[in-house]
Parts: structure tokens; C-alpha cells; sequence
């Protein structure tokens, strides 16, 4: 066993890329904060039962245990933000106004396999908004427009984030009048994994569902559009239900409105259904254009009763999440990321003369108090040595106090050679 080999699928970027990383969670939050959302961090881990309670993950869910000892309650790393921050708001219930609009940016884990685009640790930034007994269908328009402006913050290749409503499918198959059409949209959820055959074989092998009965069940799959096109597009199926009427309505509000702002990225696609049988309403997914089998780089959709199953309340909600760390590795892997700088030190005291240790830190405080990150070199030694270690790091002030005039300093500009002598750091100005 190696025990210096970090386990696979979980990304440890070097500083120069950290940085970059860091630099997005602080752009994606400010947009976050500049539409009244507010930030909350919950545990790594919850209780077993509430993490399993919102479908069927819980073969992905990474158990915890400690190494000791016998513990009454079983626990495990939560595998998203959405339910944890269902908890959250049964919790807080009284604590909080409504509606309550919240964003995370945190770290969830999945026993996913890792391979590429898949990790079973990384970084999600999510939003949120829940409200007590009804919840406006606008949050379903403001959270895919909040999150589709974080997301250009960033730089993404080009990318479509497809919506739809989940109401659609659901009342399309129950005018098909199949028994189980929520196990059927988790086999059609599939078809980017099997394909449109795969999906097909599934629902005739599985699910006993008749050939041509599963070929009209595929029906509205094959239905995107840049516009409002897809409306006429699911009436020509001549299948429909209330359902799925109200679906298409509320689509079409919800799609008119991104629309009219540019709305270049988005695309009407009744072909997903998010697996996940908590969505009851708005669902959305975005991938990139040229990566095809890459995966969704975001997802999202409005829910009715996730947090009601933990608490005698009706919250009904509607949340984005922005899948920040495939994003981020994609990048990086095609060379878009570019890394910062290896060190962040603007400014280093050199250490040539026998100085007191109080009078360098002194000078150091100076120089942080005028926005200076500052290091000082750790021992004395020959100037060389000390030269070359602030031109690995990339520093551009070298500051080196006179052997013969404490208190006056030759400041050095390692990017342009210029050097200078500085008397009193407290007037001089970078």
C-alpha cells in the first residue's frame, strides 16, 4: 500500500490552481448574495435515514462509523446539498423568514466510480428557496437566472442548460396509462447512460411494458426547442392529461421569461426527467455542447414535499446547483483554467544583517498595513541564496535593510530590476 497516494476521485489541486478555485466560490457567492441569497453551511454528515428519505441513493451514500466503539445511529456523508438543507429549514423552522432563500458552497461525496467528470469528493454551490404552504412559480424563472449569470462568471465554454417540467412526462404517461410511470421516467432518465435502445429494452424486459407501448412511452423525448416551439410540438403527440397541461403552462411562463432576457443558453428539452422522484415541478440540467457523455455540469428543479417529510409543514422549494468542481477539472485538463501565480507574497525582508527579529516584523506590519502580503525570510544567509528563493516564488518587492544605516532599506522590483531606497516605509506608496 502506498500510503502517500491520495485516493482516487478526490482532487487535490496544487496551490497556483486552489487559487483559481477559491477565486470562482467567491464570484459565484457574490452573484448568490446580490439576489438577496444568504449563506448557511450544514454538517458533512446526517443522519442515515435522512439522507435516504428524499429516493433510491443509497448505494452512493458513503457510511460513517467510528473506530471504536458501537454507535446507536447510523450516519452517512451527505451525497448533495438539497436535503441536508431540507433539514436545515425543518430545524430552524421558527428561526426563519419566508420566503427563505439560502445558498452552500460545500463539499458533498458520492461512491461514485471515478472516472472522467465523476468524483467522489467535490465542491457543490448551490441555491435555494422555500416557502411556507406555497411557493411563487417567479423563484422557478429567478433561481435558472441567478444561476445561469454565476455560471458566465466563470468563463464556461460553451454550454445549453436544458428545462422542462416534470409534470409533463408524469401526466403524459399516466394518459398512456402505465402502472408505474414514476419507474419508468427513472429508466428514461438513463437514456444518455444506455441510449435510446437501452432505455427501450429496460422498459420491455424490466417492466413487462408492451414494444409499442414503450416506443410511444419515448414519445416527447425526441421534443427541444430554442423557443416556444416545443408547446406545439408535445399537442402533435395527441397524448395528453390536466397533468401534463399544467406542466406545459407552467413551462411555458417559466421559459417565456428567460426568453425575454437573452436567454441564450437555455433550451426548452422535454427529453430529461431527473431521475430523482422528489421533483414535482420545474427540472433543469446543463451540460456542455462539444463534451458529449460528459455529464451535467449543473441541475436543479422545484420539489413540493421533500422538507414536509421531516417536518408537519408544507415548505415547497425550487433550487440551482452548479456542479463547481467537474467544471473546474474539465478546464483545467483542456488548458482553459489558467493557474495563479505559485505564491501570493507581494513583498519579502531579506535577512543580511545580524537585524533584530522585532524591528523586521515591525517593518512587516508597515508594509501589511498598506495591503502588502509580506513574508520574511526565515534565517540569515548569503544574499544569493535568499535572491533566488523570492524569484522562485515569484515575489516582486525585495526589501534588504542597510548593513551600515538601520532603518534605511534598498527595496528591490524583481519584475522590472528597478531598485530604490526607502527611508520611511510609512510615506512610500506602491
Amino acid at each position: 500500500m502506498n500510503l502517500a497516494k491520495a485516493i482516487t476521485g478526490m482532487p487535490e489541486w496544487l496551490p497556483e490552481y486552489r487559487q483559481v478555485e477559491l477565486g470562482w466560490l467567491k464570484k459565484i457567492s457574490s452573484v448568490f448574495e446580490s439576489f438577496g441569497y444568504m449563506p448557511i453551511e450544514t454538517g458533512a454528515f446526517e443522519r442515515l435515514e435522512t439522507l435516504i428519505s428524499k429516493g433510491e441513493i443509497d448505494k452512493e451514500v458513503y457510511m460513517v462509523s467510528k473506530t471504536h466503539g458501537e454507535g446507536v445511529e447510523k450516519y452517512g456523508l451527505h451525497y448533495d446539498l438539497t436535503v441536508p438543507f431540507a433539514r436545515y429549514v425543518a430545524q430552524n423552522y421558527n428561526a426563519l423568514s419566508f420566503p427563505f432563500k439560502r445558498y452552500q458552497a460545500q463539499k458533498v461525496w458520492r461512491g461514485e466510480r471515478p472516472q472522467k467528470g465523476r468524483f467522489r469528493e467535490f465542491y457543490q454551490c448551490d441555491i435555494d428557496v422555500v416557502d411556507n404552504g406555497s411557493l411563487s412559480n417567479y423563484f422557478d424563472f429567478e433561481v435558472l437566472m441567478v444561476g445561469e449569470i454565476a455560471m458566465s462568471q466563470l468563463g464556461i465554454p460553451a454550454y445549453t442548460i436544458g428545462v422542462s417540467n416534470r409534470k409533463i412526462y408524469e401526466g403524459y404517461l399516466q394518459a398512456l396509462q402505465l402502472q408505474d410511470p414514476v419507474g419508468v421516467l427513472r429508466v428514461i432518465d438513463k437514456m444518455d447512460k444506455i441510449g435510446r435502445e437501452g432505455v427501450l429494452k429496460v422498459l420491455h424486459d424490466t417492466l413487462q411494458i408492451p414494444v409499442s407501448l414503450a416506443e410511444r412511452a419515448l414519445g416527447p423525448s425526441d421534443i427541444r426547442s430554442k423557443d416556444l416551439g416545443f408547446v406545439d410540438a408535445f399537442k402533435s403527440l395527441g397524448i395528453s392529461s390536466e397533468w401534463s397541461d399544467l406542466g406545459i403552462k407552467e413551462l411555458s411562463d417559466t421559459y417565456s421569461a428567460l426568453l425575454q432576457l437573452g436567454g441564450n443558453n437555455f433550451m426548452a428539452d422535454l427529453s430529461f426527467v431527473r431521475g430523482l422522484e422528489y421533483y414535482t415541478g420545474t427540472i433543469f440540467e446543463g451540460k456542455f455542447n462539444e463534451s458529449e457523455g460528459f455529464g451535467s455540469i449543473c441541475s436543479g428543479g422545484r420539489y413540493e414535499n421533500l422538507t414536509g417529510k421531516l417536518i408537519n409543514k408544507k415548505l415547497p422549494g425550487v433550487g440551482f446547483s452548479i456542479g463547481l468542481t467537474r467544471i473546474f477539472a474539465k478546464m483545467m485538463a483542456d488548458g482553459t483554467v489558467k493557474p495563479e501565480r505559485n505564491n501570493i507574497v507581494d513583498s519579502i525582508i531579506l535577512r543580511t544583517r545580524d537585524n533584530d527579529i522585532k524591528d523586521v516584523a515591525e517593518l512587516a506590519n508597515i508594509l501589511r498595513n498598506k495591503g502588502q502580503v509580506v513574508e520574511i525570510y526565515h534565517e540569515h544567509s548569503g544574499i544569493s541564496k535568499q535572491f533566488k528563493y523570492a524569484g522562485k516564488k515569484g515575489i516582486q518587492w525585495v526589501w534588504i535593510e542597510s548593513e551600515k544605516e538601520p532603518g534605511l532599506f534598498e527595496v528591490k522590483n524583481m519584475n522590472s530590476g528597478e531598485q530604490l531606497t526607502i527611508r520611511d516605509p510609512q510615506s512610500w506608496n506602491f
